[in-house]
């Protein structure tokens, strides 16, 4: 009798071991997957807002592009039409009109040659819009993309609208993103190009 209650105290110890680590597996496995979902969450969330964010642009832009005294208008009337949407989208810095040949006028007045850049030479060849791979702009420094708009009349292209977007505010909605103590998000384009990253405090 006695050699059986230590045969049956080491057994139940002994299967006590497996039980515990079994439990402790599926809750470590419940708590990953539930970092997952929370993680699947705000990602979705910021990537709604920087949508958002961008759709502002695209709709000036739309609504130019249809705009007949743009297209067949002087330059004093070009320039204030590119600058009545300004007041609308606070991410822009500017938009301007742009000839087959990337020849621009830009909403200051300003005239300029744009034919050597991929944001006219790519839709020109797809004849599709075009979103630009993020630049440092020139005069202000910091980090912009162009959006590009074919103009067609009569099922024919002729030329562009355009708008020199301020990437600042999509790494101020990212800055926002926290994930329990230490996590955080970072934006990065297609090319795996990081446009914001939060700094190491």
């Amino acid at each position: 009798e006695e050699a059986g209650r230590r045969y049956r105290s080491r057994h139940s110890c002994c299967t006590a071991l497996p039980i515990s680590a079994i439990s402790y597996s599926l809750a470590h496995t419940a708590l990953l997957s539930d970092a997952d979902k929370i993680a699947r969450g705000l990602g979705n969330e910021i990537a709604s807002d920087i949508k958002n964010e961008m759709a502002e642009p695209i709709i000036r832009l739309d609504d130019l592009a249809k705009n007949q005294y743009l297209i067949h208008g002087d330059d004093a009337t070009r320039q204030v039409l590119l600058t009545t949407p300004k007041s609308n989208t606070s991410n822009v810095a500017q938009y301007f009109y742009t000839d087959m040949n990337g020849q621009a006028i830009r909403d200051d007045g300003k005239h300029l040659d744009r034919g050597d850049r991929d944001y006219i030479k790519i839709p020109k060849q797809t004849q599709k819009p075009y979103i630009a791979a993020p630049f440092l702009g020139e005069s202000t420094g910091k980090l912009m993309t162009m959006m590009t708009r074919p103009v067609f009349e009569n099922g024919t292209m002729t030329g562009f609208v355009m708008a020199s977007v301020n990437l600042d505010s999509l790494s101020k909605l990212v800055e926002k993103v926290s994930f329990f103590d230490t996590g955080y998000a970072y934006l990065a384009d297609s090319s795996g190009f990081f446009l914001r990253l939060r700094p190491t405090p």
